[in-house]
């Protein structure tokens, strides 16, 4: 079984590290690849805007069919996601100049890669249903060492021959992570098809008599429920939880700030292209310690305190930076980043799985991307409408502040939010 267990969590890790690095190909270098294809830059606004709109719809349909479908599990749902990705990306071979196709698939893209997320958090709970232990930690930060290494590898190809890199890279990365997922599936059968027959063969007698037991049976009534549930439903039925996640959206508007804005933020600090790219590497690879310890961390201390301190480290990173007369001021500020993304992420894939019922989670985890979602949403509209008017340092302090209104609401409900039985 444990042979199983490495397997499991190594293409977990690869899965991560896949996703993510489609994420720098096809958002990091949006502005890059866009510019090229002759959109301007208030155009290229309105284009991620709308992927992250239509991301919001496509989110909660995608997690509902993962969780009711008796057809179609989660994995093979996100291998469904990486082929409609990577259909997506064909067009952004074909149509080499802007134009209403060109926006249609850039903008499926990106909104299938950002759907795809609360899939790939599930997988946390759906790989342990094979008996295997999953370390979440580990795994997600091959996310974020993935992330780190494509856009070094982009930046230099980008540098040397163009933004036209960027699609064909973008379908490697798909390919891969498709290949990923099928080995995926694969390990899982194969895993929960062992365990049961250990469990067969270790008491032959008790095992027949407790299938017996379980097909006389009928269901209990909250695991059905559970697994009929739609999202409205969901939302009545978890009012605190809802809640918590209107508190995420003021919260994660600091974060999608300094993610779509950071070059306006150094330059106005004194720096320049390369401080950004320094600052937004190290965000990345800071998060890795603390992601690989972090199933060592959880078992000392609740989910929910967890989602607590994230979340005021998270105000007192954007605090700083807001405090930050010059770029060295802006390095020293991600500091916090060490304490805040790396903590408040994993918190809330276990905080999750540990107050929801199984057929529960993956809406849980994709109510809670569609709030990040639409603080990325704001950011865009909202940010580039305070830089022009008033400059970064505005920017940052109506951070501060949605960042403060986010913590106080969490550190509130998380406290709130009962165990389903």
């Amino acid at each position: 079984m444990k042979h199983y267990g490495i397997q499991l969590n190594g293409e977990y890790l690869g899965s991560y590290a896949l996703y993510w690095g489609f994420y720098a190909v096809i958002a990091s270098f949006s502005s890059a690849f866009l510019l090229g294809r002759g959109y301007t830059n208030s155009e290229i606004g309105i284009i991620l805007a709308a992927a992250n709109i239509a991301s919001v719809f496509l989110q909660p349909l995608i997690a509902d069919v993962a969780d009711r479908s008796k057809r179609f599990d989660a994995i093979t749902v996100a291998e469904i996601s990486a082929i409609a990705m990577m259909v997506s990306c064909m067009g952004l071979l074909i149509f080499r100049r802007r134009s209403a196709a060109l926006w249609a698939v850039y903008v499926m893209a990106y909104a299938w890669q950002l759907s795809l997320q609360p899939i790939m958090n599930s997988f946390s709970r759906k790989l342990k249903e094979s008996g295997c232990s999953i370390n979440f930690g580990l795994c997600r930060s091959g996310g974020s060492v993935g992330y780190s290494i494509v856009m070094v590898i982009m930046g230099s190809l980008v540098d040397k021959f163009g933004p036209e890199t960027l699609p064909p890279a973008g379908l490697i990365t798909l390919a891969l992570l498709f290949s990923v997922f099928a080995l995926m599936k694969k390990s899982f059968k194969a895993a929960c098809a062992y365990n049961k027959s250990q469990s067969a063969s270790a008491s032959p007698e008790s095992s027949e008599s407790a299938e017996f037991s379980e097909a006389a049976a009928p269901k209990a009534p909250a695991e059905e429920d559970a697994e009929d549930i739609n999202l409205i439903e969901f939302i009545r039925s978890n009012g605190m939880f809802t809640l918590m996640n209107i508190f995420v959206v003021f919260l994660y508007f600091q974060n999608a700030v300094v993610n779509t804005f950071m070059f306006q933020i150094v330059t106005e600090a004194g720096g320049n292209s390369v401080d950004m790219g320094r600052i937004l590497s190290i965000m990345a690879m800071i998060e890795v310690p603390v992601l690989l310890v972090f199933t060592k961390i959880n078992a000392r201390f609740s989910s929910a305190f967890l989602l607590k301190f994230g979340a005021a480290n998270f105000t007192l990173k954007i605090l700083t930076m807001m405090m930050a007369k010059t770029v060295t001021g802006l390095y020293l500020a991600q500091f916090f980043h060490l304490f805040s993304f790396s903590l408040f992420f994993p918190a809330v894939v276990a905080f999750i799985n540990e107050m929801m019922r199984k057929g529960e989670a993956v809406k849980g985890q994709a109510l809670f991307t569609t709030a990040t979602t639409i603080s990325g949403i704001f950011a865009s509209v909202f940010g580039g409408i305070i830089l022009d008017a008033s400059g970064a340092k505005m920017l940052l302090l109506v951070s501060f502040v949605t960042a403060a209104i986010g913590m106080a609401g969490i550190i509130y409900t998380a406290g709130k939010i009962k165990k389903h039985a």
